[in-house]
């Protein structure tokens, strides 16, 4: 699949894109191009160095998820299977992988009750070991939780890698 030359972005797009000093909330309506802006950034992050699996982009709806990966295929002349893109999903399939690799590693056999900073605690943990660039789609429809969750995301993977730069 050949590679697709990058759209033509307005100024705040571009400024969007290019944006690398912490987390960017892109407040837009409908159609203003919030999931162009989204893969056009991992494309660049990719063509910096940084792999697909090193990334994490975050949307919605299935339907969302299965869009924003024919995009960023599209885009990067991708021709791979859905594990390769598997980092692109919905927030809930991210939360699910999460806690389920974090209960492999530590080789727990079932789900307990926990306390309310217990969850936030062991994402914050596995978020940090995983290193991974999150970006999100459709952020207006976020409730408060899935806030919470992201927010946590966002402050266990600061990074300073070759991609994002000082």
């Amino acid at each position: 699949m050949p590679e697709t030359s990058p759209p033509r972005l307005d100024e705040r797009q571009r400024a969007a894109v290019d944006h690398f000093d912490g987390p960017l909330e892109v407040i837009a309506g409908p159609g203003a191009g919030k999931t162009l802006i989204l893969v056009e950034r991992a494309a660049l992050v990719y063509e910096r160095g940084t792999p697909i699996s090193g990334m994490v982009l975050v949307t919605f709806t299935t339907r969302a998820a299965g869009e924003m990966r024919d995009r960023l295929q599209l885009r990067l002349g991708m021709d791979v299977d859905s594990k390769t893109l598997r980092n692109v999903s919905t927030i809930h399939a991210l939360a699910y992988r999460i806690l389920r690799t974090a209960k492999k590693r530590a080789g727990q056999p079932g789900w307990r009750v926990v306390d309310e900073n217990e969850p936030f605690d062991a994402l914050r943990q596995a978020m940090a070991k995983i290193g991974m660039h999150v970006m999100v789609d459709e952020w207006q429809d976020v409730s408060q939780l899935e806030y919470m969750f992201l927010k946590e995301c966002w402050k266990a993977t600061i990074c300073s890698c070759e991609a994002c730069g000082p």
